[in-house]
């Protein structure tokens, strides 16, 4: 696919195969309510050869393997790169329809990770960390801790988990770490006017440049120190075990079942009664659980 074909041609070319894969795929699938043994990629596969096309889809692969090429790590083709990159989401784009039956599988364990209890925010935190290119399983998905009870369990878990934020932002500089902070959230969601693009192609770049130099290893850890604050029986153990009441606090009214003064801040444990939290005015103020009752925050 290096021949000198000019952009215009490949963009014909390009949108004609894409084009015949569509139909193929949607008369493919109409009338399925399942996938069979050959999975839905097999499914499609016979559909392209039933209608003569698989050596367009071989053209399209293959075009579609030589763009990536041309765009991997520090290559460029016009304004494409590889920025952030992640190598699961070019296998996905190498054999689209491979992706379809991965894709498939990946979206099933999630949702079975995710509708479980005990330890399933923790399983969706390793499904998601495994395909991050955060390098070997070792260096983040750390073992469980054991059963965790009550206000110091939640200070200890929310200190060991601002040290691992710490390390997650340690590759950037005081003014770097700002520059994301400043820039990520409208680059990536407030300002963008779809949801597959930056706002600003030149500064959503500049996104992912900073993005791509984060600990990816440390912030996994911090995931799964945070996800074991989900579990059920430690949410229960701080309704029994309260520490004693807290003097008032400017921001809060209602009672202040414990508090704990944690390197990330402070941590506020409410009680069973109506609450107020005025989250602007508690800057201190790292985490707040509230035990029940009608709340405002």
């Amino acid at each position: 696919m290096n021949d000198p074909a000019s952009s215009s041609t490949r963009t014909f070319r390009t949108g004609l195969l894409a084009t015949a894969m569509l139909g193929a795929i949607l008369a493919g699938c109409v009338g399925l309510r399942g996938v069979d043994d050959a999975g839905l990629s097999g499914r499609v596969r016979a559909q392209l050869a039933r209608r003569q096309l698989t050596s367009r889809y071989a053209d399209f692969v293959a075009f579609m393997a030589d763009r990536l090429a041309a765009s991997r790590g520090a290559r460029r083709y016009s304004d494409k790169t590889g920025n952030c990159r992640l190598a699961w989401v070019e296998q996905l784009l190498l054999d689209p329809l491979a992706s379809l039956d991965e894709a498939e599988q990946c979206t099933r364990q999630f949702h079975r990770a995710a509708g479980r209890d005990n330890g399933g925010v923790r399983d969706v935190v390793r499904l998601a960390g495994a395909k991050l290119d955060a390098g070997p399983a070792k260096a983040w998905d750390t073992p469980r801790r054991g059963a965790l009870a009550g206000i110091d369990a939640l200070g200890r878990t929310v200190a060991a988990l601002h040290a691992e934020w710490q390390r997650t932002l340690a590759p950037l500089s005081t003014d770097e770490q700002a520059e994301l902070r400043n820039s990520l959230y409208a680059q990536s969601t407030a300002e963008t006017p779809s949801a597959h693009r930056f706002a600003d192609a030149k500064q959503g770049r500049r996104v992912c440049d900073l993005l791509e130099r984060l600990d990816r290893p440390a912030m996994l850890r911090a995931a799964l120190a945070a996800a074991e604050l989900t579990e059920p029986a430690f949410l229960a153990t701080l309704a029994t075990q309260p520490a004693p009441a807290a003097p008032p606090i400017a921001g809060i009214s209602g009672d202040i079942a414990a508090r704990q003064v944690t390197p990330a801040g402070l941590i506020i444990v409410g009680g069973t009664g109506p609450n107020r939290y005025s989250l602007d005015d508690l800057p201190d103020v790292c985490a707040v659980v509230d035990l029940g009752g009608d709340d405002t925050y």
